[in-house]
């Protein structure tokens, strides 16, 4: 008779092998003919989990150090493709967390970027330290094109992550106006509210779709909206940041306000653009246009020559010199008129020339026209370069340029950093790291050139425009000398016949109507913006005698 204690012990293991599956379902394993050769073969992703599981515990309990970590997660990574998804995004995230511990916040964020893109869903509670992480950096660096991207490629389904709360919709705003879809934009754009971080450069944001598609009345109010809410005790930015998005904010006025032919106004809005900021000297000649066509050509001439002065001869704009022959021809100062054309053709047909053959040669090469800009920032010479040194800084500052100039400023600050440093003081595991850094560089290299090759091709065009003016100008000056030769002024009822002697301009106070004469040919900072070039008309209303 059998025992019963053993009867009972082997029913229990009959049970559970009927109730097991085979380890060759459970792991694809063949059997030998000999039973005490069979091992279980423990998947790969199962062994990858354990150790991606182990490495962090281990850390976590402060067993290996962040720089053993590291090594040990690195050695993961070229496994990632036999890893489930959930332990890929884990491994992304763990990485992100120690190089932003090791002082290389960007890598940071684009490991963290990486992780949300893999991740099944994005805004789970797992993916929070992902999402903190790109929040705190881009408090401190330039990484808007990071942030696009995830907002462009991964689908949110219309939340936010709660480390940007409604912030997010800024991020997601230039996304949808980068893809061209900008009625999405505008809506991501208008619920930002006032305490939120990025309400008012979405405001200026939400403007410049709206003046892209005329509608300037939209335009307007948004802008306004920006100068209001900085006037009060607890703007959403401060600093640098503020002051240069409120010049921009008066610049845009000023344009606006142009278009709709209130002159006055436009020139307010110019003359309120900080001296001392970047765009002072946009709003400098800009406010010329507006002088001239508001009826005051003596101040005109006068702006223009505070923007022709020895304080901006690095700037390449040649509109400042045809607009100077155009006043002229219409105060019928024919020679003056002729002097400024001559001057226009002497100065800037010989650097266009050099920019068309440059443009002709390399007309899609993205790459060379990189080479281009990195060398006029290295301080190589015009002459070396073969274009005049004035036309590639003033498009090398185009504000397109600078949005990308300063990210890829900072990740060639960051590599140079990794290349010097290493990972926790190691140079042996950051083959990875160092790719992503390379390849992101060299997506922002690529970038760089297509712009800088699009601004230079846009300085052409606007230089040939400038030049079919000047030729059409060039045979009017001819008619209409000819015709004061003969004692007749055919044109003179469209011209200017007479120039207001006064000094200021109706409503504006005192300390902005310091205007100061320009005759002694000195220059001098505090008087720039505030020339005027005191001329009188020499048009001459000529009444024919019966």
């Amino acid at each position: 008779m059998f025992d019963k204690k053993f009867v009972q012990i082997l029913i229990m293991l009959l049970g559970a092998a009927i109730l097991s599956p085979p380890e060759s379902l459970l792991y694809g394993q063949s059997y030998g003919l000999k039973a005490n050769n069979r091992k279980a073969r423990v998947p790969l992703r199962t062994l990858l989990h354990n150790q991606l599981f182990n490495i962090k515990k281990s850390y976590r309990m402060g067993d290996i150090t962040a720089k053993v970590a590291w090594e040990r997660l690195d050695s993961l990574t070229s496994k990632g493709g036999s890893m489930i998804q959930a332990d890929r995004v884990s491994l992304l995230q763990a990485q992100a967390a120690l190089l932003n511990e090791a002082g290389y916040p960007i890598l940071a964020s684009i490991y963290s970027s990486q992780a949300i893109k893999t991740a099944e869903r994005p805004l789970s509670r797992d993916l929070n330290p992902s999402w903190e992480i790109l929040s705190n950096v881009s408090e401190k660096k330039p990484i808007q094109t990071i942030l696009e991207i995830v907002a462009e490629q991964v689908d949110l389904r219309g939340k936010n992550p709660s480390s940007f709360k409604s912030n997010w919709y800024y991020i997601a705003g230039n996304a949808a106006s980068k893809k061209g879809d900008f009625d999405i934009a505008v809506d991501y754009l208008g619920k930002l509210r006032v305490q939120d971080k990025y309400f008012l450069p979405a405001k200026y944001q939400q403007a410049m779709i709206y003046v892209d598609q005329n509608k300037l009345d939209k335009a307007e109010v948004a802008l306004k909206s920006i100068l209001f809410t900085a006037n009060q005790t607890n703007p959403s930015i401060g600093g640098s940041s503020l002051a240069n998005l409120i010049d921009y904010t008066y610049l845009a006025l000023g344009r606006i306000s142009y278009e709709k032919g209130k002159f006055e106004d436009a020139i307010k809005s110019y003359r309120s653009v900080n001296k001392n900021g970047p765009n002072f000297y946009d709003a400098l000649f800009e406010q010329s246009w507006a002088f001239f066509m508001g009826g005051f050509p003596m101040h005109a001439l006068g702006a223009i020559h505070g923007a022709e002065s020895p304080f901006f001869q690095q700037v390449f704009n040649p509109e400042a010199t045809m607009l100077k022959s155009m006043i002229h021809y219409w105060l019928c100062r024919y020679d003056d008129s002729r002097n400024a054309l001559a001057d226009f053709m002497e100065k800037h047909a010989a650097a266009i020339e050099d920019l068309n053959e440059f443009l002709d040669r390399q007309r899609s090469d993205s790459e060379v026209a990189y080479q281009l800009f990195e060398n006029m920032i290295s301080g190589v010479s015009g002459r070396s370069l073969g274009l005049p040194h004035a036309i590639l800084k003033t498009n090398a500052e185009r504000d397109s340029m600078l949005y990308l100039r300063d990210q890829y400023a900072a990740v060639v600050e960051e590599n140079a950093r990794i290349d010097a440093k290493g990972i926790f003081g190691s140079k042996d595991n950051m083959g990875r790291a160092s790719d992503y850094l390379d390849r992101w560089m060299a997506s922002l290299r690529r970038e760089i050139g297509k712009r800088y090759l699009a601004e230079l091709m846009e300085t052409k065009k606007d230089y040939e425009r400038l030049y079919a003016q000047a030729q059409f100008l060039y045979v009017e000056l001819l008619m209409s000398e000819k015709d004061q030769i003969l004692g007749k002024n055919l044109h003179a009822s469209t011209k200017i016949t007479k120039v207001s002697q006064q000094y200021k301009v109706s409503g504006w106070a005192d300390k902005t109507q310091s205007w100061k004469d320009s005759r002694n040919g000195e220059y001098w900072w505090d008087e720039v913006g505030f020339y005027i070039t005191p001329v009188g008309s020499s048009c001459q209303m000529v009444t024919s005698k019966k």
